[in-house]
């Protein structure tokens, strides 16, 4: 009796220790509150020491991180609506572009400090992507059953529309706008797109837009099932989260990761906690963000741990600190060095 007493002990810490495990709670280290309750941010970008958000009441706010200011940088109706904004990329001090998607859809320059009018229709644009020498890629919602996609050399400047027969789209097949994130310039010549709906695929170029391919990507089709955020880390080697945002808690079926380019896909040993709406990479590690909370992977993705049950959209780092969006106008920043000891 003896034995067997000390043998359900065991068991009992066991499984406590698994219960805890599975509900890893890290603290952010501080909230950031930079605007109304009512508005949330779907893009985030950081330049220095300023974070800039681009949100759901279609104002652009700039965070100081050393005096804590908060600027409206930006806003835009039309009528007496608010237009959300899905993205935002700051180039430098001087210059960062949002994007904003309704039947006036639009990109602001702030060089510019105009909306540039080249975009002649109301595409609804999903996701924009810069390199650092100025490449440029932005895709839309299909119209005429192609998707809208637009290049740039010259950050915005000027863009030029193409059209591929790899940008045909199957039924019900779109791109989601939940953080910005299913485009992707991995270097002046290598370009990602990923889609999802009734078919969820990944397009790719080596050779600036010049020809593309075509890679079936394994997520459930369904109108709310997809990638819904993508990140390569080199011109083989990516991954795909997303899920179905209707069904949050799924765990099956939110994460691909491929090694030869697209061309087949593995899912994790250890699933993401559910439907994730960006992925992002810092150093090692990577982090996906969702309604259900945060994971954090220390392998490129085969395993993940959630560390936090906080409803975010999307994410950015800088010096040892991760900021992701928040509902209700706030930011959460977690320490990095923290995160890191995760396994």
């Amino acid at each position: 009796m003896k034995n067997l007493n000390i043998y359900l002990n065991f068991i009992f810490i066991l499984l406590s220790f698994i219960s805890w495990s599975q509900t890893l709670e890290i603290q952010p280290v501080k909230l950031i509150k930079y605007g109304p309750d009512s508005c949330y941010a779907r893009g985030i970008s950081i330049f220095k020491n300023k974070i800039y958000t681009a949100n759901s009441n279609g104002m652009v706010y700039s965070i100081n991180l050393k005096n804590k200011k908060v600027n409206e940088e930006f806003h835009r109706k039309v009528s007496t609506n608010f237009v959300e904004l899905r993205d935002i990329h700051v180039i430098n001090q001087n210059y960062f572009i949002a994007m904003q998607s309704n039947d006036k859809s639009g990109i602001y320059s702030k060089m510019r400090d105009s909306i540039i009018s080249w975009i002649p229709d109301s595409t609804f644009f999903d996701a924009m992507d810069f390199s650092a020498t100025g490449r440029g890629i932005l895709i839309g919602d299909p119209k005429n059953d192609y998707l809208q996609v637009y290049l740039t050399k010259d950050f915005g400047e000027n863009w030029t529309k193409i059209k591929k027969k790899e940008f045909r789209t199957f039924p019900g097949e779109a791109a989601f706008a939940a953080s910005g994130t299913v485009a992707q310039i991995l270097n002046d010549s290598t370009y990602f797109i990923a889609t999802g709906g009734m078919k969820s695929r990944l397009l790719k170029t080596n050779d600036f837009g010049e020809t593309w391919e075509s890679f079936d990507v394994p997520f459930k089709n369904s109108e709310s099932s997809g990638t819904f955020s993508m990140h390569f880390w080199s011109e083989l080697e990516g991954i795909c989260v997303g899920g179905n945002y209707t069904k949050p808690n799924d765990t099956i079926g939110t994460c691909f990761i491929t090694l030869d380019g697209g061309k087949s896909w593995f899912t994790p040993k250890k699933p993401l906690s559910g439907y994730k709406s960006c992925v992002l990479q810092v150093g090692q590690q990577f982090f996906a963000c969702g309604t259900n909370g945060i994971d954090v992977s220390s392998d490129f993705g085969k395993t993940w741990t959630k560390f936090s049950s906080l409803n975010s959209c999307a994410m950015t780092a800088n010096k040892n600190k991760l900021y992701v969006t928040l509902m209700k106008g706030e930011i959460a920043v977690f320490d990095l060095n923290i995160l890191q000891n995760i396994k």
